[in-house]
């Protein structure tokens, strides 16, 4: 029987095994403040994708469209562009998920395609948060340093942080499932083709 991975790690899937998880502790990652900077990051990137899918249904997101600035929907790929409603909210709730792991003390390790992007585009916008007041940090739910002397309260180092995009997680797909398990057991029966546009395509990008 496989074991789940103990601590903030223990979320990712039940082949977490397979995957390359950071070795360092939660708290070596993301300490608690930046860790707080990331989730306010997945929130407000989350209701701003929500309020997208209010906007834009499933109508076609045309980039050079003045509606298109400040989107949500402008940081996902073009392919993307014409996928409907259900498939911008599954992003939404994939940045809002990430927050969840993180207001829970877990680490915000993407489970599927769409979580890694999501990830990616929180890790890009937490670092403009350091320009926030500690009332408006506050306010989000970050937990303000009271000493303005230690490191946590310094601009954060994020180099650290990209560790968490884990190679081979977009394998929890359940489609992608047979070719993890190949890896372990040559003798597996018949392994899919990889589609167009690999694991990553948009099809594939939501696990259960």
């Amino acid at each position: 029987m496989t074991s789940e991975p103990a601590g903030p790690f223990r979320q990712l899937t039940e082949h977490a095994e397979r995957f390359d998880l950071p070795d360092e502790p939660m708290e070596e990652i993301l300490p608690p403040f930046e860790a707080g900077l990331l989730m306010a990051a997945g929130r407000a990137l989350a209701v701003l994708a929500y309020r997208d899918v209010a906007a834009f249904g499933d109508l076609p997101f045309t980039r050079d469209d003045p509606a298109a600035v400040g989107t949500v929907l402008a940081l996902l790929p073009t392919s993307c562009d014409r996928l409907g409603a259900g498939f911008r909210a599954g992003a939404a709730r994939a940045l809002w998920d990430l927050a969840d792991d993180l207001a829970v003390g877990l680490a915000p390790l993407p489970r599927c395609a769409a979580e890694e992007w999501a990830l990616r585009q929180m890790l890009e916008a937490a670092p403009a948060l350091f320009a926030a007041t500690d009332e408006e940090l506050h306010a989000l739910g970050v937990a303000v340093p009271a000493d303005p002397d230690q490191s946590g309260c310094r601009v954060p180092y994020w180099e650290e942080a990209w560790q968490l995009l884990v190679d081979g997680a977009k394998h929890s797909i359940p489609e992608a499932q047979p070719i993890v398990a190949c890896l372990a057991d040559e003798e597996y029966g018949d392994v899919p083709q990889e589609p167009a546009g690999g694991w990553d395509a948009p099809r594939y990008w939501f696990s259960p």
